[in-house]
């Protein structure tokens, strides 16, 4: 069966695949040299591949703040260190890194009370009267705090620039529709809305390149368009003034804030998803948070293993022309495999090696081209991507069947022979370096990702 390759039909430019955190993510040890080691930047960077790099701005930084910051598990003191390793290992590689920041929740003593938002709006108070001088466990913004914000942010990039490193990225709320036991700060739709126009103009004023992202909510509810009162994508783009100051579409491939979004559904939400946002504005589309994968292979009900992280990840960049995928948490010191991670203290796991099929050979600045499976390739996902500067050609082919296919792929102006890298079910068949290929011969085995190279 012979795919159909048209590398003069380009879709998306990818910007990066990464994740959030350092070697320990919840930054709760004291020393600062335990976020990072040779061995670990060595892995992430060498081995699986990373580009994209995504951290949080705690409320306490870049300025201490007096009664409302609660005990905070995180500091640019802890977090500055194991930043600087990072940024500096990758220039020293000639890895195209780009660092992006979210925040959690703004000081508490801008804040205000919302806490029953999500979960009672009708009857919630959206007065935003009440001081709710926490970080934690809710609360918003309050209006005649927004240039106060935006002097915050433009601090904590000052932070980072003092130390090295340019952030190309920043989104001004995580999840803004959940009030949260943690840091968390919660928005409507035209709250949100009024923080772009407010906070952006702020920030660009001093870092005009920077780019801001938002508004990280559920897949699912800007897809869908459920939860009226919380599609903050649907409001930017029927505010025109919002939309001008929202350089990136990001969303979180979620249902609730916690389960990966289900199998089935991802093409029809990232088709939708491209259609109401991308198609209307041409803004790039991002995946900054995901996790729910479980480490087992195979599929169990309400428990998504590390094939269906494949195909989430083939969805997006097929249907939803994502430039940009971010995983949830990296690494953790803990030794058990949880849904959130993909190193458990310093051991890749099956997600890791999903993963590095896409992250470590589709580079920044690769586009994506056309390419197509006849319809006898039941449950083949393809992509295909042309590098011109690094004059490469990657071919990603998840076989989501239960089925073996031989595939060949045209010659003509393209590559004759590839290096084969193949994840599968078998234990020993990690992201596996199986020799050149002969493009006219392919075999893809079932349930199986298998990932083409030509340099």
């Amino acid at each position: 069966m012979k795919l159909n390759i048209d590398k003069n039909k380009v879709y998306q430019t990818i910007e990066g695949f990464g994740f959030f955190g350092a070697r320990d993510c919840w930054w709760e040890s004291d020393d600062p040299a335990h976020f990072y080691s040779d061995e670990w930047l060595k892995l992430i960077l060498e081995d699986l591949g990373i580009t994209m790099w995504r951290n949080e701005i705690y409320p306490n930084n870049p300025v201490d703040s007096n009664i409302s910051v609660q005990p905070q598990s995180g500091n640019w003191y802890k977090q500055k260190d194991a930043v600087v390793a990072l940024v500096k290992r990758a220039k020293e590689l000639d890895i195209p890194l780009k660092i992006i920041l979210s925040v959690w929740s703004p000081p508490g003593e801008w804040k205000v009370d919302c806490t029953d938002i999500w979960n009672d709006y009708e009857n919630a108070d959206l007065t935003r009267s009440k001081p709710y001088p926490f970080t934690k466990e809710g609360g918003t913004l309050s209006p005649k705090h927004y240039v106060d914000y935006g002097n915050w942010l433009v601090a904590a990039l000052d932070m980072y620039r003092k130390a090295g490193v340019e952030v190309y990225a920043l989104s001004l709320q995580n999840e803004a529709m959940f009030w949260e036991p943690y840091n968390s700060c919660a928005y409507t739709h035209d709250w949100y809305c009024e923080l772009l126009k407010n906070v952006v103009p702020v920030i660009k004023k001093s870092y005009p390149d920077v780019k801001i992202f938002g508004s990280e909510n559920m897949l699912s509810f800007e897809a869908a368009l459920i939860h009226k009162n919380f599609r903050f994508h649907e409001a930017i783009v029927n505010d025109k003034k919002a939309l001008e100051n929202l350089d990136v579409f990001a969303i979180h491939g979620y249902n609730d804030g916690i389960k990966a979004e289900a199998v089935e559904n991802h093409k029809k939400y990232w088709t939708l998803n491209t259609k109401r946002y991308f198609d209307t504005t041409g803004k790039p589309q991002w995946m900054t948070e995901t996790s729910g994968f479980f480490e087992e292979w195979e599929t169990e009900p309400e428990k998504p293993g590390a094939m269906d992280l494949a195909i989430a990840i083939q969805s997006s960049l097929i249907y939803g022309q994502l430039t940009a995928w971010v995983w949830w948490q990296g690494c953790e010191e803990r030794p058990d495999y949880t849904q959130y991670f993909l190193v458990a203290k310093g051991k890749p796991g099956k997600r890791f090696y999903v993963s590095k099929q896409f992250y470590r050979y589709i580079r920044p600045d690769a586009k994506r081209v056309h390419i197509e499976a006849p319809p006898e390739c039941k449950d083949l996902l393809c992509s295909a991507f042309i590098h011109d500067e690094n004059k490469t050609t990657t071919i990603v082919l998840v076989n989501a069947s239960d089925n073996e296919y031989k595939i060949s792929l045209p010659t003509e102006g393209l590559p004759a022979m590839y290096e084969c890298y193949r994840t599968s079910q078998n234990p020993e068949e990690n992201c596996s370096h199986l020799g050149e290929v002969d493009a006219a011969c392919v075999i893809l085995p079932p349930q199986s990702i298998t990932t083409l190279y030509h340099s």
